[in-house]
């Protein structure tokens, strides 16, 4: 019946909350901040239900998506990722994978705008970065599955076993 705050929220220059996911019982939430709850983090962070925690510092660049892939425990972060994580310090090409503890290289893809999991592969739609607007993960490389005129894919979701997006276009796989 009521809004409340988490904590002291997220802070930084033009701060925003993009995309969030539930992954482990936990709230993760992506975007561009420097600082939740009054802790370091950079463009991601998970909410316990009590305070705010980073996952290995963060990513480089906004976080536009977030996707959780159940049957291999893992969140994708998608975004113009460049780089993640302090300790475990990859390079990124656009998605990253969360394992709970360590950050993973996720293949590349420009210009994540969103991301679902369909038929236990991972989809993302781009920004208007070439004609290819909705991509597919195998787990091994990326492959085209829309391609058309330059748009941008704002989301992706399952409903009943089939795939939709939404944008400056619409397509439903």
């Amino acid at each position: 019946t009521n809004w409340s705050n988490l904590g002291s929220g997220l802070i930084g220059d033009f701060s925003t909350a993009a995309a969030m996911a539930v992954y482990n019982d936990d709230l993760y939430v992506g975007g561009r901040f420097t600082n939740a709850g009054g802790k370091p983090t950079f463009n991601i962070a998970r909410w316990d239900g009590a305070q705010w925690s980073d996952l290995d510092t963060g990513v480089a660049s906004d976080v536009t998506a977030l996707a959780v892939d159940t049957i291999n425990n893992l969140l994708y972060v998608g975004g113009g990722i460049y780089s993640a994580g302090g300790n475990s310090g990859i390079n990124a090409d656009g998605i990253v994978k969360w394992d709970g503890f360590k950050w993973i290289y996720g293949g590349y893809s420009p210009a994540i705008s969103s991301l679902a999991i369909y038929h236990n592969e991972i989809y993302a739609g781009n920004y208007n970065v070439d004609d290819t607007i909705i991509r597919r993960f195998d787990g091994v490389q990326w492959h085209p599955v829309v391609e058309g005129p330059k748009t941008t894919v704002f989301s992706l979701e399952v409903y009943n076993d089939e795939l939709y997006s939404g944008g400056t276009d619409y397509y439903k796989l």
